[in-house]
């Protein structure tokens, strides 16, 4: 057996900010939500928006498959291990310091639920620890980042044919929550939010798929292994 990883960039995925209410508080945020070009992710709680996250990139052929997701499948991998990561743009939250959120909550957005790895981790101390989704900060290169292991969600794609839905990244006051609110405006997209990411009052802003600092957009790791020819 052979062990490979693969590390997708942003050219394989796209990620964009969405509105979730109609009150914005600062002209910069207001003008990121018009304006969004897949560089920058604004979510942010209470009035706020969330992050949307299509993996694995475009379906050429169209045949309701991402391209790359396709290729995948045809190699037969048993994945061992799958991580998404994000970036905090240190830069642009320089004025925040100190609000950072501890954790960040991805979910499945199609369905308005969690994750099967959020759901399958009983983790504590801190709770869904595995799963993740912490804030890492590390103040010596001035990174600061979350990872969140998405094993079986990916192993379910390639695997099983789970449908690739749209994830949600939003900020959350309690991680251990996984419950879901319904939005006022039934005829929006999403219809419903993380319950707790209404209850908390900052944000981030993170790299986005198409960030010019390749090394900090947004990206799957998979780590796999193949039979040897």
């Amino acid at each position: 057996m052979n062990l490979g990883h693969s590390a997708s960039s942003g050219n394989t995925r796209n990620a964009t900010t969405v509105n979730l209410f109609e009150t914005v508080n600062s002209q910069t945020y207001q003008n990121q939500l018009t304006n969004n070009n897949d560089q920058k992710l604004w979510i942010r709680g209470t009035e706020g928006s969330i992050a949307e996250i299509n993996l694995f990139g475009e379906d050429a052929n169209n045949n309701n498959i991402a391209d790359e997701l396709e290729y995948i499948k045809s190699k037969n991998w048993l994945i061992n291990q799958a991580v998404l990561t994000v970036y905090v743009d240190n830069a642009t939250m320089a004025n925040a310091a100190g609000t950072d959120p501890y954790r960040l909550f991805l979910y499945d957005l199609t369905n308005n639920k969690a994750l099967i790895d959020y759901t399958a981790d009983t983790s504590t101390n801190p709770a869904k620890k595995v799963y993740n989704g912490i804030l890492d900060k590390n103040t010596t290169d001035n990174v600061t980042k979350y990872r969140f292991r998405i094993t079986s969600h990916i192993n379910n794609l390639i695997r099983k044919d789970s449908t690739n839905v749209k994830l949600g990244l939003a900020v959350v006051d309690d991680i251990t929550q996984g419950n879901f609110t319904l939005l006022k405006d039934k005829n929006t997209f999403p219809k419903k939010i993380p319950t707790l990411s209404a209850a908390f009052p900052f944000g981030s802003v993170l790299y986005g798929a198409n960030h010019p600092d390749t090394a900090k957009r947004i990206k799957l790791e998979i780590y796999y292994t193949k039979e040897n020819n």
